[in-house]
């Protein structure tokens, strides 16, 4: 089934970029912020199932986590294979609330991001009506400014006498 690295759910088995893979817990937004990446935490895709057919997790390094564009190609070659993990404490695998945390600190650090933006656009707009004003009572036409500026005529007029 073709499909999405951000379709895989904990037991998928499937191809991506040229190897297989079982998909030890559901695809969840990057724990560390890339942008447009799912964390995929992923054992090696020959693991073969034992007799009560679970595939069965022996060692720490058989577990990895990949960070992938959540819009990567992959080919789910089978479903609900049933999994047993021996680290199941990882906070990659508390899928619910790492996906939670995950996002809610994506969400917190654009919020920054965004309002540190707006304060440096209100310092440069206040600095760029400053030195309108300036140029103004310079001596500077006001076609000089349009000029320079790309703004109307009406917006210097406006910076000059303090409504904008």
């Amino acid at each position: 089934m073709k499909a999405t690295i951000n379709d895989i759910r904990r037991g998928d088995r499937f191809t991506w970029s040229g190897r297989t893979w079982i998909a030890a817990a559901d695809a969840h937004p990057n724990l560390w912020g890339i942008h447009g990446a799912v964390d995929v935490a992923t054992l090696p895709g020959g693991m073969e199932a034992d007799k009560d057919g679970v595939v069965r997790q022996t060692s720490q390094s058989q577990l990895k986590l990949r960070a992938v564009h959540y819009a990567a190609p992959i080919v789910i070659t089978q479903r609900d294979v049933q999994i047993s993990l021996t680290h199941e404490d990882l906070p990659v695998l508390r899928r619910k609330r790492s996906a939670l945390e995950s996002s809610l600190r994506l969400v917190k650090r654009k919020g920054d991001e965004r309002k540190a933006l707006g304060e440096q656009m209100d310092e440069a707009d206040q600095e760029f009506g400053d030195l309108i004003r300036m140029s103004l009572a310079n001596g500077a036409k006001v076609a000089q400014l349009v000029e320079s500026t790309g703004l109307s005529r009406a917006r210097i007029y406006q910076i000059r006498d303090g409504r904008r």
